[in-house]
Formats: structure tokens, sequence, C-alpha cells
């Protein structure tokens, strides 16, 4: 396998370990490619972890597929931009493609609901939750952009889009239409979690739900099917008025899941980093209409009180100078030899600093700071920084502090993640799918493809919000 140099620059944020935030995206990077380029596997898989025991995660998941194709194909569009293609990355996700239409017409237990494949693409039969509805939508995601990329840069390759991917007709045998006649005709049903856990209504499967049908509108009018652009438009305004059940008056934060049906009997607040996950994903994608975006006042206020939560859950964060690291909710017993919150995860714990970034960015993008009781509590509790409550434009006094408190923890949370990325002076700062709660030290799946493309998605948008919001900076 080949060496990578990171194409984009990188912060290196200083560390009382030898790592630095390079250090982890290049360990990222190759977690990433390896886990995607398997030797003896069809083109297009993507395994969640190498390992293939305690845990076993040597399974192509349609989920964790859609979320690492997403970075291919931002390399690919990196590529495109400097002059300088990613065929590989191309290759991948043409690969990714066929892979999936595979997948579609395999018989599986739940169709297009299947939460995961054998890493030789033939069907998991075993037991498992189902159905997993956010898998399709995400992968029409990605697909979704994918077929954009190709019909702004690659000519030649339009026939493969109009054919494979999307070919308008219905009943149809193109991948991003199957899907997203799936979600499209099915998001109402019940799914199970992110996590495979809980069955019920889903704020994370509804908001990628929604996110794929904006997205799939854009392009179905685009390739000249505007019954369908209606129908998906339709059906996304629909779940965007159902998204507001989830949020709790009493609790102040938006509720995981609603309407359950079966879970972990703990599992009784539903405050879950997923809430964060989604808003993250949604805006990542669609960023003119994003409802819930990682801005949104019942978003931040679903920040603070999970990080609050969290802060007394896991002994490494007994330490008040450090950030919080989180896991994916307050009652998880996963990996934990029963403790009641289980471990910290780094995905879930970038998702804050990415979330840190997407918001100083958007702030700088609009000129404007809105500091209502939500956004002042999220400054004051991570930011560390306190702000009046009222609207200040960028040439406000309050307006550059602000931002720049805003970088300072994103910042300080990347550099936690490399600094527990790098403790145990292993020589290898690769990022596992949890940090033991007690010790911070490598726990659960080893180099987690899903851990390693949200650090290199942090670190992407760490750089770009830097650059909007540079007059702010200095």
């Amino acid at each position: 396998m080949r060496a990578f140099s990171a194409v984009i620059a990188l912060i290196a944020v200083p560390l009382a370990s030898a790592a630095t935030q390079s250090d982890v995206y290049t360990a990222s990077y190759n977690a990433f490619f390896a886990n995607s380029h398997v030797s003896g596997l069809p083109a297009g898989t993507v395994v969640a972890a190498p390992s293939k025991s305690n845990p076993d995660y040597f399974y192509h998941w349609v989920r964790d597929a859609s979320v690492v194709m997403a970075a291919a194909l931002d390399l690919a569009k990196d590529g495109a931009a400097s002059g300088s293609p990613r065929q590989d990355m191309e290759d991948l996700l043409t690969a990714y493609v066929n892979l999936a239409k595979n997948e579609q017409n395999t018989n599986t237990i739940a169709g297009l609901g299947e939460p995961k494949f054998n890493a030789d693409g033939s069907a998991f039969n075993g037991a498992w939750g189902r159905p997993q509805n956010d898998g399709p939508a995400l992968r029409a995601l990605t697909l979704t952009g994918y077929a954009n990329f190709i019909l702004a840069n690659r000519p030649n390759s339009v026939s493969f889009v109009k054919s494979v991917m999307y070919d308008g007709a219905f009943p149809t045998n193109s991948v991003i239409k199957k899907d997203l006649e799936f979600v499209s005709n099915g998001w109402t049903a019940d799914s199970v979690d992110l996590w495979e856990e809980v069955s019920g209504t889903q704020f994370y499967t509804r908001m990628v739900q929604r996110t794929s049908l904006i997205n799939g509108a854009k392009l179905a009018t685009t390739l000249n099917d505007p019954g369908a652009a209606n129908w998906y438009n339709k059906q996304a305004a629909s779940i965007q008025t159902a998204l507001d059940a989830h949020w709790d008056s009493n609790g102040q934060y938006l509720r995981a899941t609603i309407n359950k049906k079966y879970g972990p009997g703990a599992k009784t607040s539903d405050l879950d980093v997923s809430v964060i996950l989604a808003a993250l994903y949604s805006e990542r994608f669609d960023k003119d209409t994003a409802v819930y975006p990682p801005w949104n006042d019942r978003v931040l206020q679903t920040t603070v009180t999970l990080v609050n939560r969290m802060k007394t859950v896991y002994p490494i964060n007994s330490d008040a100078s450090l950030p919080v690291v989180v896991g994916r909710y307050p009652e998880d017993i996963y990996d934990g030899i029963g403790f009641s919150g289980g471990n910290p995860w780094p995905l879930a714990t970038v998702a804050l600093a990415e979330q840190a970034y997407r918001n100083a960015a958007h702030y700088c993008e609009t000129a404007t700071l809105p500091v209502t009781s939500a956004l002042a509590g999220y400054l004051s509790t991570l930011a560390k920084t306190n702000v009046a409550t009222g609207t200040y434009a960028s040439s406000a006094p309050q307006f550059a502090p602000a931002i720049k408190a805003m970088f300072a923890y994103g910042d300080s949370v990347m550099a936690r993640t490399v600094q527990l990325a790098a403790q145990q002076n292993d020589g290898d700062v690769s990022l596992s799918e949890e940090w033991q709660r007690s010790t911070g030290n490598k726990q659960g799946a080893p180099k987690l493809t899903w851990s390693a493309v949200a650090f290199m998605q942090a670190v992407r948008v760490q750089g770009a919000s830097r650059t909007k919001c540079a007059a702010f900076l200095k």
C-alpha cells in the first residue's frame, strides 16, 4: 500500500506527546485506505474494522460504507479542484456504485433496510437489528454527490450516471433512484437506530432521509425526472414537520428515539450524540436548506446537555482543564463491563470539534452572531466565553472573541483526541472504536474506519472554517 501525504493544510496542535494532528490524520487516512482496499474482497467493499474477533467487525455495513465513501468523494473533489485528479478515489467510488447495485439485488432478510453484508458480498442472514433504514438514505446521499461530481467534471462518464446511477425510470433498477424510492415511500416505518440497539422513530434516520430526498430531488430535476423531484420534495417536507416531535420540552434536548418499540431498558433519557451527528451530516450535504443544523438552538441545547451529562460518566473527564470526551449516550453499557455509560468514542468526541468549527464558519459567513440563550449557554459551557444575549454584527466587539473561543474549543478537542491516540506510546496513533473510560487507552475495534473518516472530516472542516474566519482570527 502506498504511503500518503496529506494534500490539505493541517494544523499541528501543540501537545505534551510527540504526536501531532498531522500524524493522526495520516494514520486515519491509512486506516481508511486499507479498510476500503482489502485484497481479495469485491472492489468497493469497506470493512468496518480489520478485526475478525473480539469484536468481529469484518463486515461491510451499509451505513459505515456510505460515510466512508463520502470521504473518498471529498478527496476526489479536492483532486479535481487542484488539477491533480485522484483517480484512485474515483475508481473506488465507481466500484462502490457497482457494489451497491449488487447489494440492492441480493436477497436479504430486510431488503434495502439490511444493515450489513458479509465481506465477500453475500447476504448476512444472522440475527441482527432490522431494518436499519438510515442505510439507503446515506448511500443515496453519497452516490448523489458522486453523480453530481461526474456530471460536472467527467463528461465521458455521463452515460454511467444516466443508466446505472439514476435512470429516471419507474420501476427502476438504477442505484440512487431505487434507494430514493425506498426512502420516499417508507420513511414513516419503524427503524433500528444507528447503534443497532433501539427500534422506533429515529431522529438520525429521519434527518438523513430528508437530506437524501432534498438532494435526490435536485438530481431528478437535472436529469429530467420532474415527477420524482416533486414527490421527493413533498416527502422531505413531511419529514421536516415530523422531526419537531423529537423535542423534549422538559429536558430541553432533542430525543434520539421516540415511539420506542424495543431497546436497552437502561436507555431512558434518549439523550444521544447521534443527534449531533445527524445535524453535522445533514448540513454537510444540504447547506442551503438544512433543518436542525449544528448551530440550531435545539441542537446547541442538546450538545450542552450531553456534554454536561458525560462529564461525570467517565473518570478520564476528571481533569476540568481538559475538554470533555463523550460517548454514544449516558446509559450505554456496550463494552463497558457493566458500567453505565460504556466508554467514550473518538467519532463522537471529534463531532464536538466539527460542530464548533461549522458554527464559527456559519457566523463568519453570515457576518452575524445571534446570541440566543442557547448559544450563550453553548459559548459559556464549552467555549468558556461569556457573551450577553443579543444580535451582534461582525464589527461588534463581541464577534471576534466569540469566533476565537469556538475555534479554541474545537482545537482543544482535537488536541485531546491526538493525545489519547498517542498516549500508549506504541507507535500506533490510529483511532480505535473507543477509549477505555478510566485509562483512556484504546478499546474496542482497532482502526475503526468510521473513527478514521470522522477525524479526517473534522480536520477538513477545521481548515475550511479557519479560511472563512481568517479576518476574525488575527
